[in-house]
C-alpha cells in the first residue's frame, strides 16, 4: 500500500484518528477536529458512559478495564480537548477521594498503599488534562520515593519487596514524567 493510500485510509477513521493524522503525519493544525472528538466517535462514546457519581465504571479503578482510570487514559490517547468540564470534575473527585497517606492515588478505596504503575499513568493523563502542579506534587514525590536501585520502577515495590524494576511500570512512570 503506498503512503497516500495509507493516509487516506487513516483519514477515513474516527475523528480522533483524523485529528492525530493531520497533527502528527501531515503537520497541519486542525483544532476544529480536536474539538469534535468530544461530540463524535469514540470520544463521545466514552464521555457518554460517565455516571452521575462522576466516574466511569464503578469507581476510580473498578472494574479495572472500564474504570475511570483507564477511561481517562483512553480519552487522553484519543487527544480529546483537555479542558472538558466533566473530566476536570472527575479529576478533582479523584484527588478528594483517592489520595493515599503515601501521597499517591490509591487503586481501590480500602487499599492504603498506592500502586506505582497506576500513579505513573495517572500523572500522564493528569498533566495532559492540565491539573494544577501543586495537586501533583505528592504523587510525583510518591513515585520518586519508589525509584529502584536498577534505575527503574515496579508496581509492587512498596508492597512485596521487589528487587528489580518492571519494564511496563518504568515506561508508565517515564511517560507520566
Amino acid at each position: 500500500m503506498e503512503q497516500d493510500a495509507v493516509i487516506q485510509w487513516l483519514l477515513s477513521g474516527d475523528i480522533s484518528i483524523q485529528y492525530q493524522v493531520y497533527r502528527d503525519l501531515l503537520c497541519t493544525d486542525k483544532p476544529d477536529f480536536q474539538h469534535l472528538i468530544k461530540s463524535e466517535g469514540w470520544g463521545n462514546q466514552l464521555l457518554s458512559k460517565r455516571l452521575e457519581n462522576g466516574h466511569w465504571g464503578q469507581r476510580f479503578y473498578q472494574p479495572k478495564w472500564t474504570s475511570t482510570h483507564y477511561t481517562l487514559l483512553d480519552l487522553k490517547n484519543l487527544a480529546i480537548d483537555p479542558e472538558i468540564p466533566c473530566i476536570q470534575e472527575t479529576l478533582k473527585l479523584i484527588f478528594r477521594e483517592e489520595k493515599g497517606p503515601d501521597g499517591g492515588i490509591r487503586p481501590i478505596g480500602s487499599t492504603m498503599k498506592s500502586d506505582v504503575c497506576i500513579n505513573g499513568m495517572f500523572i500522564n493523563y493528569a498533566c495532559y488534562f492540565q491539573v494544577e502542579e501543586s495537586d501533583l506534587n505528592s504523587v510525583i514525590d510518591f513515585l520518586l520515593s519508589q525509584h529502584m536501585k536498577d534505575g527503574g520502577f515496579n508496581c509492587y515495590s512498596n508492597r512485596k519487596g521487589c528487587v528489580h524494576s518492571s519494564l511496563h511500570t518504568t515506561i508508565s512512570v517515564l511517560e507520566g514524567f
